[in-house]
C-alpha cells in the first residue's frame, strides 16, 4: 500500500513583515503540531522565494484607497489571495499556505478583516498603517486564533455544536469565556482578550484533528 501524501505547511510573508512575526508564525505552527507528538498529518516546509510570491499575489489583487479623517491607506481585497492560496492546497504535494500581510484587508461585505482561515489557507494581516494596525502581541493573538480555526478547534466534526457560537458572517467560534477562539470583530476585541489561551475543549478538538 502506498504511503499517504502529507501536506506541507509554508509561510509566505509580504515585504515589510518583520522577521520576528515570521519566526513567531513558525513557532506557533510548531507548537500546534506538537500537541500531538509524532503527528503525521503535516510537514513544515520552507518555500522558495516566499516573499516574492507573496508580493506578486498582492500586486495582482484588487485594491482600494481608504480615507479616514487625516489618514489614507491601502486595503487589499482578499479574493485573489484566496484563489491563489486555494491553488496551493490542490498542488502536489498539497500545501497549506500561511500568508502574512503588512496591509489592511477587506473581503465580501466586511469593511476590514484581521485574518481568516480555511482548510486550504490562512491569512493574517497586521493592518499596515491603517487604523486597524496591530501591535506585535495583538498580531500573535490573531495568528493563534486563525491557526486554531485551521487546526480544527471550532469544527463541528471535532466537538459538540453546543460548545460553539455559529454566526452567518463570522463562522463558528468557541463560547467558553476567555478562550482565544471567542469571536473577534475588532481590534478592540483583540485588545480585550490579550493573554487568552485555548480552552480544554479547543485543545481536545485540535488534538482530534491532528490525530486523524
Amino acid at each position: 500500500m502506498s504511503n499517504p501524501i502529507v501536506p506541507n505547511i509554508i509561510v509566505l510573508p509580504q515585504s515589510g513583515v518583520p522577521d520576528v512575526y515570521i519566526q513567531t508564525t513558525w513557532n506557533a505552527v510548531r507548537a500546534m503540531l506538537d500537541l500531538v507528538p509524532n503527528q503525521r498529518r503535516y510537514n513544515m516546509a520552507v518555500a522558495r522565494n516566499a516573499q516574492a510570491v507573496a508580493d506578486a499575489w498582492v500586486q495582482m489583487s484588487s485594491k482600494r484607497i481608504v480615507r479616514d479623517r487625516d489618514t489614507q491607506y491601502r486595503q487589499i481585497e482578499a479574493s485573489i489571495l484566496s484563489q491563489k492560496l486555494y491553488q496551493l492546497a490542490l498542488s502536489n504535494p498539497p500545501t497549506h499556505g500561511i500568508l502574512l500581510l503588512d496591509e489592511s484587508i477587506y473581503a465580501d461585505d466586511l469593511n476590514y478583516a484581521l485574518g481568516y482561515s480555511s482548510n486550504a489557507y490562512t491569512v493574517v494581516a497586521d493592518g499596515g498603517i491603517s487604523p486597524f494596525q496591530l501591535t506585535f502581541d495583538q498580531f500573535r493573538h490573531v495568528l493563534w486564533h486563525e491557526l486554531g480555526h485551521r487546526f480544527g478547534a471550532t469544527e463541528l466534526k471535532n466537538r459538540p455544536a453546543s460548545d460553539l457560537i455559529i454566526h452567518d458572517k463570522f463562522g463558528a467560534h468557541c463560547k467558553t469565556p476567555g478562550c482565544i477562539m471567542n469571536i473577534v470583530n475588532s481590534v478592540g476585541d483583540v485588545r480585550k482578550n490579550l493573554g487568552a489561551t485555548f480552552c480544554p475543549g479547543c485543545i481536545r478538538a485540535i488534538k482530534r484533528e491532528l490525530s486523524k
